[in-house]
C-alpha cells in the first residue's frame, strides 16, 4: 500500500494550504496560445433543484465555453447524461480535428464528483483523449 500512496499523492503548491487564505489563481483565459483559439467545453451541475445553477453558467460563458452543457442532478447518480454528452462532445472534436486544443471547463472541481478517485479518473480520460481539464 505505501507504493500506492506514493503514486497517488497530489502535490500542493506552496501558497495552498490549510490555515492560507484563498486568492484567485490566473485568469481560465490566460493559458491559451498566440493564434490558437483552443474548443472549451463546459459543464455545469448542481444537485438539487433548489439549488442555484446560473453562477456556474455565467462563469463557463465569461470563460469563452461553446457549448456549455448544465443539469440538476446529484453527483451520486452514476450516469448523468448532460456530463456524458460533454465528454463525447470533447472526444468528437479532438477525433476530427488532431490539432485543435479541447478543454473541458468546469467553474469548480466538485462540480465533477463527489471524491478525488473519481476525479483523477475524469482526468485520466480527458488525458487519454489529449485534452485538458480546467477549472
Amino acid at each position: 500500500m505505501p507504493q500506492l500512496r506514493a503514486e497517488s499523492e497530489v502535490r500542493t503548491p506552496a501558497d495552498r494550504g490549510a490555515g492560507r487564505a484563498w486568492t484567485a489563481g490566473p485568469a481560465i483565459g490566460a493559458t491559451v496560445a498566440v493564434g490558437t483559439k483552443p474548443t472549451r467545453v463546459g459543464y455545469a451541475r448542481c444537485s438539487t433543484a433548489e439549488r442555484e445553477l446560473q453562477s456556474q453558467l455565467d462563469a463557463l460563458a465569461a470563460a469563452d465555453c461553446d457549448p456549455i452543457f448544465s443539469e440538476k442532478i446529484s453527483s451520486r447518480v452514476k450516469v448523468r447524461p448532460k456530463f456524458a454528452k460533454a465528454m463525447e462532445f470533447a472526444r468528437t472534436i479532438k477525433q476530427a480535428v488532431p490539432h485543435q486544443r479541447v478543454i473541458f471547463t468546469v467553474h469548480e472541481m466538485k462540480r465533477l464528483g463527489r471524491g478525488a478517485a473519481e476525479l483523477l479518473a475524469i482526468a485520466e480520460e480527458l488525458r487519454r483523449a489529449d485534452s485538458r481539464l480546467d477549472c
